[in-house]
């Protein structure tokens, strides 16, 4: 996570986690968008998956920040 956040460009989907790195993330400059539990994939052969943990949808650099603000996807923190 501090190699991402340090190259300061780009948007990383993430396992949202109680962890070092995850208290990086949150005190950092990131954008960063919580995602509905209820997310669904799509596998190569077309059909939906679920996924058993909660998401994030993280952003740093103007450029990844203005596609989250963009995205409709949530509030953007």
């Amino acid at each position: 996570m501090d190699k991402w956040l340090n190259h300061g460009n780009g948007i990383a989907l993430i396992p949202t986690a109680k962890s070092r790195w995850y208290g990086s993330l949150w005190e950092s400059k990131a954008g960063l968008i919580s995602l509905p539990t209820n997310i669904k994939f799509h596998r190569p052969n077309d059909k939906p998956a679920t996924i058993f943990m909660a998401l994030t949808l993280a952003g740093i650099g103007d450029k990844a920040l203005q596609v989250l603000e963009q995205s409709h996807l949530g509030k953007v923190r």
